[in-house]
């Protein structure tokens, strides 16, 4: 059953304030904490497991300027919270899609997602779906790498069945692909 929030309605300490968009484990809001004001990217998940889990385990151990922060993890009426960095901007598809890059912006958002995917990469983690559509250009030209749900991380135990590829289609690697696995040269690919 899909939780909805709809406009005002209040989850642990924050009030919704607007759907921000829908995925396969649940919705994104923005919403605003209540006690500070602060604006957040409140991320309500479906399902409960070890999928959630780990991807709130991921994201809070990343510290990173060009991946979007994660504030805090909680339940409230069964439903499982993320709440996570509010990035201002559009995603990098949105941005191609209204037309092309000059080469030194193109150049300079990519070393910024290396930089982030490096960082990853040295903690053991696997992005696993760094897409066009789960990097966020702010208003100034950074990016931030969002959407941490089907990361891995090297020493937890993988949730993915046997036999399923995980990903978006277009950006799988081969490795994927025939295998199922991710790598860091997956993330590069």
């Amino acid at each position: 059953m899909r939780a909805t929030l709809t406009p005002s309605q209040e989850i642990g300490a924050y009030r919704v304030a607007e759907l921000l968009g829908e995925g396969g484990m649940g919705a994104v809001y923005r919403a605003v904490h209540r006690p500070s004001g602060r604006q957040v990217a409140l991320k309500v998940f479906d399902a409960a497991g070890v999928r959630v889990e780990n991807e709130a385990r991921i994201q809070a151990s990343l510290a990173h300027p060009h991946i979007a922060a994660m504030h805090e993890y909680f339940e409230d009426r069964g439903l499982r919270c993320l709440v996570m960095e509010l990035v201002p901007g559009e995603t990098l598809a949105q941005r191609i899609a209204r037309g092309p890059l000059a080469a030194g912006d193109a150049l300079a958002l990519l070393a910024e997602v290396a930089g982030a995917a490096g960082h990853m990469h040295r903690r053991g983690i696997v992005h696993r779906d760094l897409t066009a559509s789960n990097i966020r250009v702010t208003p100034d030209g950074r990016v931030k790498v969002l959407d941490f749900g089907i990361a891995k991380l090297e020493h937890l135990k993988g949730v993915t069945e046997a036999g399923h590829v995980i990903g978006t289609p277009a950006y799988l690697s081969p490795e994927q692909l025939r295998t199922g696995r991710g790598t860091p040269r997956s993330d590069v690919w």
